[in-house]
Parts: structure tokens; sequence; C-alpha cells
């Protein structure tokens, strides 16, 4: 398990995710985690890891990239589309 920090409207929030996880499935974690707690998610929206000079892909496992505790990904919302 790592701690990484989502930034989401100048908000950190701090998070406990699986190493071995790809970002895809980062992805869907933290869409299901906001649904559970109640708060609407545009769906899609990319994260992006602040500070690092990487691009992760869609089904790239984040432990491949180096991606450690500390690591802060920033959310950028596409607001054109929702998830059905």
């Amino acid at each position: 398990m790592i701690g990484i920090t989502l930034v989401k409207d100048n908000k950190e929030i701090d998070l406990l995710v699986p190493s071995k996880v790809t970002m895809h499935q980062l992805k869907e974690l933290i869409y299901n985690m906001f649904e559970h707690h109640g708060i609407a998610l545009k769906y899609p929206f990319q994260l992006v890891v602040k500070n690092k000079c990487i691009h992760i892909g869609e089904y790239d496992v984040l432990e491949d990239y180096g991606i450690a505790t500390g690591d802060k990904f920033e959310m950028i919302v596409d607001d054109t589309h929702d998830r059905k």
C-alpha cells in the first residue's frame, strides 16, 4: 500500500491505495469512494502526477513508474461528459 495525495479543486485528500493498481483502477477507486460518500463526481477525469515529468497510461501499474508514498495526483475533470 502507498499513501498518495489527491488534489481536487485546490484541496488535498490523502488516500491509501494498493501499489500494484493501474491508473484505470485508481480512477475507479476514486470514483467509487466519492460516490460512496454521496459526492457527485464528473467523469471522465484525468489524473496527473504532480512534480514528476511522467505520463502513466490507463493500464500501467503505478509501482512500475516509481509512484510511492507522498506522491500527489491532480484531478482534472472533463466537464463536457458525464458518467452514464
